[in-house]
């Protein structure tokens, strides 16, 4: 029939509409497959990405490649290295108990002994090892000593390859070592405790965090100065250089202790020779006497420093007190300084700091040293200040952790006698050495 409209295609809905699909929408996103198989009245949902999860992602890069750009991943390095060598310490201090001891340990599971492994090893950064809240600090200065020295040679290794070129730089990145080295000592802290005590035995950690820092800091700083391939010219400060009579005063300082500390170690191990051959063999084991040279190896440092302060004239003493409240007091002084004095032979101490601060005194001089007031005035202040803190540090203190509840043992010298007796002593025998040089080289022109 002519008057029939033929079907418009827009009423069929069966039509399919061919135009692109706008930029954005959900058909846009499916490929050829899908928008074959697509119903155009099905409405596509878009998961949610995981947006949280990659944020997290990216900062965890971020901080892994801002640790690893500024080197703190090779500190990290020597600071394991440094509590490497303290578990080493701590095994050697849990070996001397077994050869005192031999049923120490016996028949215990391998947990037990590395739990007094890592305490021991604490103790000999002396952290305090606390029982019940009572904490006992033990430093054997020759254990840190050895410590330190392991953790310097891992912070030398890392200023070497760091860049730092000035005396400023080796310092600040050595010294970064500290951080890691805290931190690890603080989860050593925590991690190693003997737990099968009522109440448990372990180290102070809020201690252990902050010596852990302090001694990072300082034999960090050792290992940055003594890093290779530095300019001679950044070895000295403007401070120094504008200032002569410091330089010389510092250098003179460091003679004086030093040859003091050498004269002092020749005398301690000269009185043990002696001791044990007038004495002759002491009735103890091979086992004992292993674990005896080990102790001596350990606190020689300690036992050094008491001697060259008894050879001041301070105090040197030991108090014991035990569960029932009586106390043992035994306490010397070569000058009565508040204390009986020793016996005769004992006075041969006194040659030690004369020989250590006239040597010094003497090397000053014939150094080129000018201004004698004002050099020894610096090197007799710097050797008062040393031996206040190293005999401050060399102490020995053995409390309730180790000998129970109510017993109490201490072995030390005075660090403030020491430090006054160091700054007269440096000034008067320096001034002697530095007589003798000017008369030495007075006598030597006279016989040309």
């Amino acid at each position: 029939m002519s008057g029939t409209q033929p079907p418009d295609d827009r009423d069929d809905e069966r039509t399919i509409d061919l135009r692109p699909p706008e930029e954005g929408s959900a058909t846009a996103k499916l490929g050829p497959q899908e928008l074959e198989s697509a119903d155009p009245n099905e409405q596509t949902i878009e998961e949610p990405r995981p947006g949280g999860v990659k944020a997290l992602e990216s900062l965890g890069s971020d901080v892994r490649r801002g640790f690893v750009a500024n080197g703190w991943d090779r500190s990290s390095l020597a600071a394991l290295t440094g509590i490497a060598a303290m578990l080493a310490v701590g095994a050697v201090f849990v070996v001397m108990a077994k050869l005192v001891a031999p049923n120490f340990g016996a028949g215990k599971s391998p947990l037990w002994i590395l739990a007094r492994v890592g305490v021991a090893g604490l103790g000999a950064l002396g952290i305090p090892i606390e029982r019940g809240g009572v904490g006992t600090p033990i430093l054997p200065l020759g254990a840190l000593l050895l410590v330190g020295w392991f953790l310097s040679w891992a912070t030398k290794r890392v200023v070497e390859t760091s860049g730092a070129l000035t005396l400023r730089e080796r310092l600040i990145e050595g010294m970064r070592v500290a951080l890691p080295f805290s931190l690890a000592c603080l989860i050593a802290a925590l991690v190693f405790r003997v737990r099968d005590r009522d109440p448990s035995l372990g180290a102070d950690p809020f201690l252990a965090l902050i010596l852990g820092f302090v001694w990072g800091a300082l034999f960090g700083a050792i290992g940055g100065l003594r890093a290779a391939g530095v300019p001679p010219e950044a070895e000295r400060g403007p401070l120094l250089e504008s200032r002569p009579h410091l330089r010389d005063g510092l250098r003179c300082a460091k003679t004086m202790i030093g040859a003091l500390l050498l004269l002092s170690a020749v005398t301690v191990v000269a009185a043990i020779a002696l001791k044990l051959a007038l004495g002759g063999p002491p009735p103890i084991s091979p086992a004992e006497a292993a674990a005896f040279i080990l102790a001596v190896a350990f606190f020689l440092p300690n036992l050094v420093l008491g001697a060259a302060a008894l050879a001041l004239g301070g105090p040197l003493g030991a108090l014991a007190r035990t569960i029932d409240g009586t106390r043992l007091i035994s306490e010397v002084s070569l000058l009565g300084w508040d204390a009986p004095r020793p016996g005769a032979y004992v006075y041969l101490l006194l040659f030690v700091p004369i020989a250590a601060f006239a040597y010094g005194g003497y090397h000053a001089r014939r150094d080129g040293a000018s201004a004698q007031v004002e050099v020894l005035g610096v090197a007799a202040g710097v050797v008062g200040l040393a031996m206040l803190f190293l005999v401050w540090i060399s102490s020995v203190q053995v409390g309730r952790a180790f000998l129970g509840r109510g017993n109490y043992l201490v072995a030390a010298a005075e660090p403030f006698p020491a430090a006054v007796l160091g700054v007269i002593a440096a000034a008067a025998f320096g001034a002697l050495g530095w007589w003798i040089a000017d008369h030495s080289v007075a006598i030597g022109r006279a016989q040309r």
